[in-house]
């Protein structure tokens, strides 16, 4: 049995026994394919002119909704953020989304989203390290590094990992989102490895935060890790990351990656620079740990 076998229900109608049925549904030749939508049976549509595997497979799969996105490296990170499910993209050379893919997706359609990318979009390619199809690809959340997966992908054996790695993820509480000094110490709670997007605000002293939109920030960007680091105390951070001088400034920092960006609005503007850099910007990379010479 193949996994074309769970996306339908089939029956077989006898019309010699059963001629009003068949007079119903308009069959008039025999044989015939009557293809009935899920709740909608009086938009049916029939099909003869071949009755081979393949021509009817392509009929049947043609009529079926999409439940895939197609997206492209100037999307990705937009479609990423709406909503807060858990994201499966699968990277293929084919053009259109294969019908396996499909129904899985309209399986776990409550679960998880869907999406598809083309193998000829070489940056996105680029921007997730991919030199050869097919990959499926599962992000936790908009600012997780996806679990990248290769090999024959399987009707099974697709469904057997996407449970196996969102079935494994540990529900966690959304971090409180207030802005305290980064340090050595707080560095853990403030900015830890795993942290995607690591927002720092360069001050010469708290007072400062007073006169930066804070709170909607915070409301705005709840996967952002908020900070602020002393300008004073911390020359060798500003030089790692490339701005030695600097007495006052925003640098979003991505200790995974060891990359980072500085903001070149003013900090009262700084939602705007947060827009640019989740939409995607270019980063600079250091070449060792920043935050490690925090004090």
């Amino acid at each position: 049995m193949s996994w074309k076998l769970f996306a339908f229900r089939i029956g077989v109608i006898n019309s010699d026994k059963d001629s009003t049925l068949a007079k119903k549904y308009g069959v008039d030749s025999y044989p015939k394919l009557v293809m009935l939508p899920y709740r909608n049976h009086d938009k049916y549509e029939t099909f003869s002119s071949s009755l081979k595997s393949k021509d009817v497979i392509d009929f049947v799969f043609n009529r079926v909704p999409s439940f895939v996105t197609g997206v492209r490296h100037s999307t990705i990170d937009r479609w990423l953020g709406q909503s807060d499910k858990p994201k499966v993209v699968l990277v293929t050379q084919k053009a259109k989304t294969p019908p396996m893919f499909n129904f899985i997706a309209k399986e776990f359609r409550d679960k998880f989203d869907f999406g598809l990318a083309s193998k000829s979009d070489g940056i996105f390619l680029e921007k997730y390290s991919i030199k050869e199809v097919p990959k499926l690809l599962l992000f936790q959340d908009e600012l997780s590094e996806p679990v990248i997966i290769d090999g024959n992908l399987d009707y099974e054996r697709l469904k057997a990992k996407i449970n196996q790695h969102f079935g494994s993820q540990k529900t966690t509480k959304a971090p409180k989102h207030k802005i305290q000094e980064l340090t050595a110490k707080s560095r853990t709670e403030s900015c830890p490895d795993d942290t995607a997007f690591c927002a720092i605000f360069v001050l010469e002293n708290s007072s400062e935060l007073s006169g930066i939109p804070v709170k909607e920030l915070s409301q705005k960007f709840k996967k952002i890790r908020f900070s602020w680091v002393d300008s004073t105390k911390n020359s060798e951070l500003l030089e790692a990351l490339g701005k030695k001088d600097v007495k006052r400034g925003l640098v979003i920092y991505n200790p995974k990656k060891r990359k980072y960006v500085w903001s070149e609005e003013t900090l009262e503007k700084s939602g705007k620079f947060l827009d640019d850099v989740t939409a995607g910007v270019v980063w600079k990379s250091v070449e060792r740990d920043a935050l490690a010479s925090l004090h």
